[in-house]
Parts: C-alpha cells; structure tokens; sequence
C-alpha cells in the first residue's frame, strides 16, 4: 500500500533483496477498539432458550 510509510528494501543473509513496509508511523496514529470476549454467565443469560449453539475457537 502506498502512502502508509517508507518501504525500505532490506538483504536478508544469503537471500534476494526483499520488500519491507513500515508501519510504526501509521499505527502510533491508528485508534484501536477493544471488544472484550464476554463471560460464559452473561452468554447463558442472553442465550438460554437459544434453540441452537454455534462455537468456536479463539487464538490470541
């Protein structure tokens, strides 16, 4: 993506010339939006007389 930062070209040991973005100058500047997972109670209280149940798995 152009325009989000200096794009260096880096020579990684015995690799080809490889393409680097930097991304500090976008992110020190990018809000984040926190959406907590919610606790197994409050989903029981929402969800009880839920006729179906879909899960699945989160990795951080």
């Amino acid at each position: 993506p152009s325009g989000l930062g200096p794009q260096p070209h880096t020579k990684d040991g015995k690799r080809e010339m490889r393409f680097c973005v930097e991304y500090r100058g976008l992110n020190s500047v990018t809000k984040t939006e926190a959406h907590p997972i919610p606790r197994v109670d409050e989903l029981k209280d929402k969800f009880g007389t839920a006729k179906y149940l879909s899960t699945f798995d989160l990795k951080a």
